[in-house]
């Protein structure tokens, strides 16, 4: 029997992406990736509030598992300066 091939991508991924500085859509949100000083407690820099769920945190920590560095996830906005 043939495995159903899926369009979706791993958190693997989507975290390699993410370390490559690219942006990701992922749970219907636009982020990026943005390392913080060592030493730091990235969550407490994290402004992602009530959509920070299980799912979220696993990719965070996937990046910081491939970075090796703390780091947060962003909402990507279309904000002009």
């Amino acid at each position: 029997m043939k495995k159903k091939q899926s369009n979706a991508a791993s958190i693997h991924d989507l975290a390699i992406a993410l370390c490559e500085k690219r942006n990701v859509w992922y749970h219907s949100h636009s982020v990026r990736l943005v390392e913080v000083e060592d030493g730091t407690d990235s969550c407490t820099l994290c402004d992602m509030d009530s959509i920070c769920d299980d799912a979220m945190v696993y990719l965070c920590a996937a990046c910081n598992e491939l970075l090796k560095r703390p780091c947060i996830l962003k909402l990507v906005t279309n904000k002009r300066l």
